[in-house]
């Protein structure tokens, strides 16, 4: 009778909770449905606010809000980016939400943080390691076979799940993607993952001269391979680093004297990076060649603020 009594009981407060209703509609798009091992996939994230209220980002966190009011804690769980869920073809599973740093469509040009009910959000997303797997990163597409990913937002009503999207990771055959792949291959993971994220997102600051010779030697050697373009993508990232700190530590005459040299360079790695963004071969390096282009442009326009206040 009792067992009975908390069966009943459990089953009335049931009916009487409404269900909570889902925070974000989330929909997952790839760029290729195969790939090469160690390559990285595209992929196209929308997240649409499904919920009755207007969602404030604060601090890259999410929160309810009317008339910018707080209602509710944050709807993120301390992730700006969900979490991706990647079942590999061993049967492992990695549980990544640090994999690229691209912004929101629409934040860039400093855009309201607000998404309205009905409202939409893009991400395009370069997925090639994860940097928050345990114990170490890992390069995700490291072995060929079927993989599948699906998005989750942990909110504080619950979880929102997106779409299941598959892609198949194949060896190459080919002998430049083969020959360039085997020596990619040699590099350990710090060199590795400089080729999937953008470079002034790196805690590693210097590109160390053995990757970077191995990056040039595949560019030279093996140019139209698909890991080519990721070896000249990571070389750009890093001389734009490298040029702009290397100007700022001069003194005000040696950057009058050096100025046009830098500047004609950058202007250099802005014009390759727009040609990277209609590569072919590697559709998925298109948001962050235009990414590093956008950053080119700030470090640009902070060198110029600098050489204008030398006089």
């Amino acid at each position: 009778m009792k067992r009975t009594l908390l069966i009943a009981l459990a089953w009335i407060a049931t009916i009487a909770s409404p269900a909570i209703a889902s925070t974000f509609e989330i929909h997952l798009e790839a760029c290729c449905e195969e790939i090469l091992v160690y390559q990285g996939l595209g992929i196209t994230l929308r997240a649409r606010n499904v919920s009755d209220v207007a969602l404030l980002d604060s601090n890259r966190r999410f929160h309810a809000g009317t008339d910018g009011k707080m209602e509710k804690p944050p709807v993120f769980d301390g992730s700006y980016f969900p979490q991706l869920i990647i079942r590999r073809p061993d049967g492992s599973v990695i549980r990544t939400s640090r994999i690229s740093s691209a912004q929101p469509e629409g934040l860039r040009e400093g855009g309201h943080p607000r998404l309205e009910p009905g409202e939409q959000r893009s991400w395009e997303l370069l997925v090639g390691v994860a940097l928050d797997a345990s114990p170490e990163p890992e390069i995700i597409f490291s072995q060929p076979g079927r993989y599948e990913i699906t998005a989750l937002f942990h909110t504080t009503d619950g979880v929102d799940e997106s779409n299941t999207i598959t892609v198949t990771v194949v060896n190459p055959t080919g002998e430049a993607d083969t020959e360039a792949l085997d020596a990619i291959q040699r590099m350990p993971l710090e060199g590795l993952q400089t080729m999937y994220v953008p470079w002034h997102e790196m805690t590693l600051y210097d590109l160390p001269a053995q990757y970077a010779a191995v990056f040039r030697t595949v560019l030279a050697e093996q140019p139209d391979s698909v890991y080519a373009a990721y070896a000249e993508l990571a070389l750009l990232q890093h001389r734009n680093s490298v040029l702009t700190r290397e100007y700022i530590s001069l003194t005000p005459e040696g950057r009058r004297r050096s100025s046009h040299a830098v500047f004609d360079e950058l202007s250099q790695i802005r014009e390759r990076s727009a040609a990277m963004r209609s590569l072919q071969r590697v559709p998925e390096l298109s948001q962050p060649a235009a990414r590093l282009g956008d950053h080119v442009d700030d470090t640009i326009r902070s060198l110029q603020g600098l050489a204008k206040s030398d006089g």
